[in-house]
């Protein structure tokens, strides 16, 4: 009987255990309170808590309402918000140890912090007062990271938020947002601790981001695709704030800042693409910096140049050059978007497009890529491979289909044309092999979509990658090594066989130092295609679009990934499903009253 007691007993303590430990990590709806009270607004602020991760936040000034973006973020967003801060600061080895040492020295020695602390400073009077109101809406979220599933899985406390703390994110941001090559012309020790960061952080691409306005029969149509990298975790917040008879903003604020790369007023609607370009040439004089790096088994003595606006090593015969190195603050370019103007901005190049109904539209910063479309359309970018998206945009008839369908669609008119002059001019003989004859066959039947079951997708792209003298040869070779890692079959070359996609997001502990866990999935579509939008790598990385009718009440729509961690096992459930689309503001399901003590 005892045994049998102990054993129920045991079997009880351990369900507790277990419900418990499932509220702390997936019960996100049980933690968001009805009521709270803080001394850091001046009047009653509601927050309206939506589906998909979003919110609506109704405040009686501009101050209050971003107190209550900083609490929404750092509600829906706190473990993304702490790992880009402890990067920015260089003190990711305090949470994952000697890997983290690379990306933390190259961030000491680019003085992110200091330039973050600088920056605040500069800020007048009313800038600092809504900074710092955003910062303690932050602070007041985080210090509930007991009941915030990656920091209870990896035992992780972040230190409390300050107010400069944004502009250290906006500086990491910022500095992720180019391309690795002219930091790696400084030589291998700063570019491996480049690489360093990037892997950890998972943030890359960002300068294939695009945007583009068309016009339909509805109202002009803006569009925006944000590339990310290959990490799932949020890089923004998407709200509604509506701010008494001053402000009523739909749009999406990058993690850790009060700042919209994106939003649509009543008078204008946005997109910024989130580029700050760097460039290296050759050194010129500038004065030698020492810095004694501490961690917390060794200590460092590192010297480095560093100015306003360059940076170098004493073994590199170039020198960086990069806008963020200097202590401005794009505060009031950000700002000014809010309130229907637009100021120039700083540290970021702020391409984009500024769209008012019945106007023409504004083309802002200097874009490397600026095509006219057919029906008075207009897309810019910094990589000229969006060239695909203007030319499948020039064939498109706007008035009739919805433009989710085109974003995703995955048939290719650039390939449509240009391959069936190749195929014209391939000699074949009659008397190939069957395998080879059948991987032709598919190939001249193939509808130039490169959806998951297409067979003849992955035969063009091994002919176009292989080599060989002649194109007769690269495509004996092609068939050859599809035959060699998928069988001689060519009815098992299936697209989405011979392409995965490898995207991460936040799980782990403490003990395996792990940041992330891999999701590995078959993909469709190719650089040449929308749903990728001319973006060069293997696989399609993570992306956030948005689009939105120039018109009063028109819609704002998001397509981004979504995994849900508030149903039972939502990471593992949710996390192959790949994007969620949705529409500002979505419906509500619980209210938050801010109430001043």
């Amino acid at each position: 009987m005892k045994i049998r007691s102990f054993i129920f007993s045991s079997i009880i303590i351990c369900i507790i255990i277990a419900v418990g430990m499932w509220r702390i990590a997936y019960d996100w709806h049980s933690r968001l309170p009805e009521r709270l009270k803080t001394e850091h607004i001046t009047s009653l602020v509601k927050i309206h808590w939506g589906e998909a991760n979003t919110a609506e936040i109704q405040a009686n000034s501009f101050s209050d309402a971003l107190f209550g973006l900083g609490y929404v973020q750092g509600q829906l967003n706190g473990w993304t918000i702490a790992l880009w801060r402890q990067a920015a600061l260089g003190k990711l080895h305090e949470w994952y140890g000697s890997e983290v040492f690379e990306a933390d020295r190259l961030v000491r020695k680019l003085e992110l912090s200091e330039i973050a602390q600088a920056s605040y400073s500069r800020l007048n009077p009313d800038e600092t007062r809504l900074i710092a109101s955003f910062g303690e809406g932050i602070r007041l979220a985080l210090e509930e990271t007991d009941r915030m599933h990656e920091f209870v899985l990896q035992d992780i406390v972040p230190d409390p938020w300050e107010p400069w703390h944004t502009f250290a994110i906006e500086r990491l941001i910022a500095w992720m947002s180019s391309t690795s090559e002219p930091v790696c012309n400084l030589g291998t020790s700063i570019c491996s601790g480049m690489e360093n960061l990037r892997s950890i952080l998972l943030l890359d691409g960002f300068e294939s981001s695009s945007t583009w306005v068309i016009s339909t029969a509805r109202s002009p149509l803006l569009y925006q695709r944000h590339i990310l990298g290959k990490s799932r975790s949020p890089a923004f917040q998407e709200v509604v704030l509506r701010v008494s008879d001053e402000l009523e903003l739909h749009g999406a604020s990058l993690l850790g800042t009060p700042f919209f790369p994106t939003g649509k007023t009543n008078e204008q609607a946005w997109s910024i693409l989130l580029h700050s370009p760097k460039t290296s040439r050759p050194t010129h004089s500038t004065s030698m910096r020492t810095v004694r790096l501490r961690f917390p088994d060794r200590e460092e003595l590192v010297h480095y140049k560093r100015s306003d606006s360059t940076f170098n090593v004493p073994e590199s015969k170039t020198e960086l050059f990069w806008d963020g190195f200097g202590t401005e603050t794009d505060t009031r370019a950000w700002f000014a978007l809010l309130h229907n103007r637009s100021l120039p901005f700083q540290i970021w190049r702020g391409d984009g497009l500024l769209i008012r109904p019945d106007t023409p539209h504004v083309i802002l910063g200097d874009p490397e890529f600026v095509s006219v479309t057919n029906h008075s359309g207009l897309v810019i970018s910094n990589d000229s491979l969006i060239y695909y998206d203007v030319h499948y945009l020039d064939r498109l008839n706007p008035d009739f289909d919805d433009p989710l369908s085109w974003i995703t669609d995955t048939y290719s008119p650039w390939i449509a044309e240009t391959l069936p002059p190749k195929l014209d001019s391939l000699r074949i003989p009659m008397n190939s092999t069957a395998m080879i004859r059948s991987a032709l066959a598919y190939l001249r039947n193939w509808d130039y979509d490169f959806g998951e079951k297409s067979i003849g997708a992955t035969i063009y792209h091994e002919w176009m990658i292989a080599d060989g003298e002649a194109p007769e040869d690269a495509f004996y070779n092609a068939v050859d090594e599809l035959a060699q890692k998928y069988g001689p079959n060519p009815s098992e070359w299936l697209w989405a066989r011979v392409h995965i996609d490898t995207s991460w997001v936040t799980f782990g502990g403490a003990s395996d130092h792990e940041i992330f866990q891999p999701f590995i999935s078959p993909i469709v579509g190719h650089e040449s295609t929308m749903i990728w939008g001319g973006f060069r790598a293997t696989a399609a990385p993570s992306i956030w679009e948005m689009w939105t009718w120039i018109e009063p009440g028109g819609s704002h729509s998001i397509r981004r990934w979504s995994i849900d961690f508030r149903q039972p096992l939502g990471r593992y459930i949710s996390g192959k499903r790949g994007s969620t689309v949705f529409s500002l503001p979505t419906p509500y399901f619980k209210t938050t009253l801010m109430v001043t003590k």
